[in-house]
């Protein structure tokens, strides 16, 4: 049951998308907004309990000092880190996992903002390496150590800086086509070359028709010089 309600916990993180990127008091404002998102869904949980009696969960911010950033029935906590970089900060939450390995039977961890991907990639073999070993925990054998997860949050800001890059550094020529737009664009194309040769023709009929014009008067004009003389 206890291993349930972790996995529930889990899919309600991974579905959770920071509002916005927050530039002050970025760690506390990313917490206090994912808590309430997870409130929210585990309200929304409750509710839809088809029979029997819904189960009751609280959700509590910073238990203490050795209790995680975000508290779900006593049981689960939650980690959140905002741009987790260098040594020192992987270390102190390496210690700060230690410390909860005594009170929670799960936990998760939730990183935010801009985090390496190697970074990324020697925290999971780290938690892997102490914590690699827990699915026999819910029968009660092998050492006693929590559950732990890791979490990546893609924020919306990222995703749209991310693709203004992407038509910054776009080729004018790389476009793609469909077979019926590729066909539109040809026969606009067609269309605008036809009409462009049509003006350039009534443009050199309108040059012949002048230049005659211009050079029979100046014909007529000699000949009347001529004549007066």
């Amino acid at each position: 049951m206890l291993r349930s309600f972790c996995d529930e916990v889990l899919s309600i993180v991974r579905q959770w998308t920071p509002k916005k990127r927050y530039r002050k008091n970025k760690h506390a404002k990313y917490c206090d907004e994912l808590a309430e998102f997870i409130r929210e869904k585990l309200r929304k949980m409750q509710q839809n309990v088809p029979f029997g009696v819904p189960e009751e969960h609280y959700v509590k911010r910073e238990g203490g000092r050795s209790r995680a950033d975000i508290e779900i029935d006593g049981r689960i906590g939650i980690e959140l880190k905002v741009d987790l970089k260098g040594k020192t900060e992987m270390d102190r939450l390496m210690g700060q996992l230690n410390h909860y390995e005594d009170e929670y039977n799960c936990i998760i961890v939730v990183l935010c903002g801009e985090v390496r991907e190697d970074t990324a990639d020697e925290l999971r073999y780290k938690l892997k390496k102490r914590y690699g070993a827990t699915s026999m925990l819910a029968f009660g054998f092998g050492p006693q150590k929590p559950r732990v997860e890791i979490v990546r949050v893609k924020e919306k800001s990222q995703s749209r800086k991310k693709r203004e890059m992407t038509e910054k550094t776009r080729s004018p020529l790389d476009i793609q086509f469909s077979p019926q737009s590729a066909k539109q664009f040809f026969d606009q194309a067609t269309k605008w070359g036809r009409s462009l040769i049509n003006q350039a023709k009534k443009g050199h009929s309108y040059y012949n028709t002048h230049h005659h014009l211009s050079l029979k008067n100046g014909e007529e004009r000699g000949d009347k010089s001529e004549n007066g003389a």
